[in-house]
Order: structure tokens, then C-alpha cells, then sequence
């Protein structure tokens, strides 16, 4: 893509790598079909949404069902908003101590009123939490990462460097499965889907999908017009599109989880055909 790619949040598993594999194939199916929509279903950090290319979609939709993710980049996506988010979080750093900031934090993302509370607090409450762990639930703090991360180099007051490319996004704190099925008949949507790797359990509780979920979404992307994306490590209930639906199935490469593990195979799903040019060159269709 000949640039260094945007990083608006840190998200353990959030596909920095992937964007420069990944974003020209999303580009170059919505260019050959003529697609007016990019649907990012598990939204986290925005990887892909974040770095396309603007001007190609008519409208892009940023979906995460974490409510703080969706007001942090509905803040992004406006500049008045951002200033107000910087000012913010500047206030917070500088009235607490790093520890009690982040338990702060904690206690606002588990209030039961957590909707009604001001956007531009919650918002800030996401940048606060991501960039004061490398855990993936965001439940433990570190000091060194809050230093590394927040104090140092003043990451907040970089934020403004976002606006241009989330200008007009549409965010939606939904279920993933609701926007597949709300839009399923929608043949000049893209639909990139990111969902909890199948067999992890890194987030904890409902943020995990057990099997039940895969064959639910399974039903969902079989009969569906939009083009699609989805990636994992493996994932049987995946391998299903290809099998009996037409599908196609891509090794991309090995990749280093964020526990330390050995490295695992991504890979992607899609219901449209790529370009062998835009595929790295050990990259295999499979299945």
C-alpha cells in the first residue's frame, strides 16, 4: 500500500499485519463488482476500515458490540468530537494516578449505566484500557505499557491523525449476526468478518463464540449475496462454505498469537474470486 498503516487502537489479534494482504483484495473485489458498502462486523480495532483506500465505498459501517469501541470511533470520525475526546483524556491523566485512572475505567465499562453516561468520557475510557494492557479482555494493568504507551509519547494528542480516514463512517454497536442478516440480500455490500477464532477462549464469556455460534453465522453466509470475507486459524464449520457452498478457502501465513504460542495458519473464506496476483506468493487455496 506503499504507506505505514493507520493504528488508531491496540487490540490483541486486530490484524496489523494483514492490512497490506488484505485491503487490496477487499479494494479490487469492490472495484470488479461495483460495491457501494463495507460492512466491518467485529469492528475492534478498525484494522482494515481504517486503511482502505476512501472514496471507494459510498458508505462504510464500523460495527462492534463492545459499546466503548463504538463511541471512540464515532468520536474519531468528526473533528470537533476528537479535539473534545484529547481534552478528555488529557484531564483524566493528569487528575489520577496511572492505577487509579485504570480502576476508574474498570468501574465505568461495568456500570449498569454505562449507555447514558457522556460518549466522550466512555470513548476515552476505550483509549484508556487498550493502551495500559497487551491483554486481549482488558482487565490487567501494567504501568509500563501505560507509560510506553500513553505518557511518553503522548499518543492522545495524535488522534486527530484519524479524522481523514473515518470521516462519515456509520457506527453500530450490534451483533455481527444481525448485520449479516439485516443485509444479506445487499449483492454491492462487502463484508469483512474478523470473528473470535474458533476454539480460543481469550476474551472470556460471551466475547468467545462456542460452536452453536459458528453454525449460526455458517447459516447466515451460505445464502448470502453480499461479498464476504472471514478469517481464522482453522475452523471446520468454515470449511462448510467451501465444501457445499461454493466457497474458497486461502492459506495466507503463519502468524505469532499475542500469548507467546506457537504460530498458527491464517486463513481467509471468501465467496468471490481473487486475483493469484494479489495473493502473497506462498499463499494456497486449499480444500
Amino acid at each position: 500500500m506503499g504507506k505505514k498503516a493507520l493504528n488508531p487502537l491496540i487490540s490483541p489479534g486486530s490484524k496489523m499485519w494483514a492490512v497490506d494482504i488484505y485491503n487490496p483484495i477487499i479494494l479490487d473485489c469492490a472495484r470488479r463488482h461495483n460495491l457501494s458498502t463495507y460492512i466491518e462486523g467485529s469492528g475492534a480495532a478498525a484494522r482494515m476500515l481504517v486503511n482502505l483506500e476512501r472514496g471507494i465505498f459510498k458508505k462504510r459501517i464500523y460495527n462492534e458490540w463492545e459499546y466503548d469501541f463504538c463511541c471512540y470511533f464515532a468520536k474519531l470520525s468528526d473533528i470537533h468530537e476528537t479535539r473534545l475526546l484529547i481534552k478528555t483524556i488529557e484531564e483524566l491523566i493528569n487528575n489520577f494516578s496511572p492505577e487509579d485512572l485504570f480502576e476508574l475505567c474498570e468501574k465505568i465499562i461495568k456500570s449498569e449505566e454505562l449507555k447514558i453516561l457522556d460518549k466522550t468520557l466512555v470513548a476515552a475510557v476505550a483509549f484508556i484500557r487498550c493502551f495500559s494492557t497487551y491483554r486481549a479482555n482488558r482487565k490487567s494493568f501494567y504501568a509500563d505499557i501505560f507509560e510506553r504507551n500513553i505518557i511518553r509519547p503522548k499518543r492522545y494528542l495524535k488522534l486527530l491523525e484519524y479524522n481523514n480516514a473515518l470521516q462519515d463512517i456509520v457506527v453500530t454497536n450490534t451483533d455481527c449476526f444481525n448485520l449479516a442478516r439485516e443485509y444479506k440480500n445487499n449483492g454491492d455490500f462487502f463484508y469483512f468478518g474478523d470473528h473470535p477464532y474458533w476454539g480460543s477462549k481469550v476474551y472470556g464469556g460471551e466475547a468467545d463464540w462456542n460452536d452453536n455460534r459458528y453454525i449460526e453465522f455458517v447459516e447466515i453466509a451460505k445464502e448470502n449475496k453480499m461479498k464476504m470475507m472471514i478469517c481464522d486459524t482453522k475452523n471446520p464449520f468454515y470449511d462448510e462454505l467451501v465444501q457445499y457452498y461454493g466457497w474458497s478457502k486461502y492459506f495466507i501465513k503463519y502468524k505469532h498469537n499475542n500469548m507467546g504460542d506457537e504460530p498458527m495458519p491464517e486463513h481467509i473464506w471468501v465467496n468471490f474470486d481473487i486475483p493469484l496476483y494479489l495473493l502473497p506468493e506462498d499463499t494456497k487455496k486449499v480444500l
